[in-house]
């Protein structure tokens, strides 16, 4: 036997053997068949979630034709047209298109073996999505001070008709400075944000409200959140940045939520930091170390979940003297 051979023969007694000795996570099926069939499961999720674009389908076989030529045309001039020909040049063609397949093969190995051991995806895409989160929370931190600009103060928690009736909430009353204008257009506030009217609206989506691995809506139909605000600063009438004499550096505007999400058209939508970082009804991210916020003077920095509820409590309080400065995970 060659040494190539015994080589290829290792190779393929060390896949087996691998396949054979570790477990099956959560009777999932056979190892065989997440690592194998998985190759089936994630180009299926590509070609159902993404629509063709024949331009670049187009294009990549253009690319992989000019590629072959040139090969071609580069070997015929160094060792001459009896010295080269055509079946060379797509063999180095093809050759060039195995080391792309092989990067794309890469991702989707790590894919498939997060599954295997069953790895959520918020794992895989941590990083990706804490970037995407923490971008997400200075948006709409923005978007309050823009609000804050031109109306001298943040929006309200809610606001309500005559006879006490809820109409809408902060997160409505900010589309116009997070480049929401056709959508808050479409919003009467007079009327109630739950008004066959306004279904359609509050059904849409706002990119920078929702987290990146959250679903998008509830039962209803309504677009939900993963963000909410401090009930201390946007919970009751509106405040001012004059008013947080505590220091906007210490005060949380608004954080992620992980638990009950609500519509981001809902008024009222705010929650208490000092109920702590693990409470359903508080604050909280999916999964991890820590929870984002968002202070009150444009930052966003990450707290332990096992931060003292009262340096949470420091923190929610506009103005209330403590003084206090809560644990930061660093980046």
């Amino acid at each position: 036997m060659s040494r190539t051979s015994a080589y290829l023969w290792l190779g393929l007694i060390g896949v087996v053997g691998c396949c054979i000795l570790l477990p099956s996570p959560n009777n999932r099926g056979l190892v065989e068949a997440t690592l194998f069939s998985g190759w089936f499961v994630r180009l299926r999720e590509l070609v159902t979630e993404h629509d063709a674009d024949w331009f670049l389908i187009a294009a990549v076989i253009g690319v992989i034709a000019v590629t072959t030529t040139a090969v071609h045309g580069i070997g015929v001039r160094c060792r001459g047209p009896n010295g080269w020909n055509r079946k060379r040049s797509l063999a180095i063609a093809g050759l060039l298109s195995l080391i792309t397949f092989a990067g794309i093969a890469a991702v989707n190995l790590t894919h498939n073996a997060a599954i295997l051991f069953d790895l959520p995806h918020w794992q895989i895409d941590h990083s990706a999505a804490r970037t995407r989160k923490l971008n997400n929370m200075k948006q709409i931190g923005l978007g309050l001070f823009g609000h804050h600009d031109a109306e001298k103060q943040f929006p309200p928690g809610g606001t309500f008709d005559s006879d006490g009736r809820r109409l809408h909430g902060w997160q409505t009353m900010i589309l116009r400075y997070i480049d929401q204008v056709p959508l808050y257009q479409q919003i009467d506030l007079s009327e109630s944000w739950a008004s066959p009217r306004h279904r359609q609206a509050f059904a849409t989506p706002v990119a920078i409200y929702g987290h990146p691995l959250a679903d998008e809506h509830n039962a209803e139909g309504y677009a939900l959140t993963s963000y909410t605000g401090n009930i201390h600063v946007l919970g009751g009438k509106p405040t001012t940045l004059a008013a947080i004499t505590d220091g906007t550096a210490n005060t949380i505007l608004l954080g992620e939520v992980a638990h009950n999400l609500k519509p981001w058209g809902m008024p009222m939508n705010s929650r208490d930091p000092s109920l702590g970082l693990k409470h359903p009804e508080g604050f909280g991210g999916k999964k991890g170390g820590g929870v984002a916020f968002a202070m009150a003077d444009g930052s966003v920095r990450w707290l332990a979940r096992d931060t003292d509820p009262e340096i949470l409590k420091a923190l929610a309080t506009p103005n209330g003297g403590e003084g206090a400065k809560a644990h930061e995970i660093p980046d």
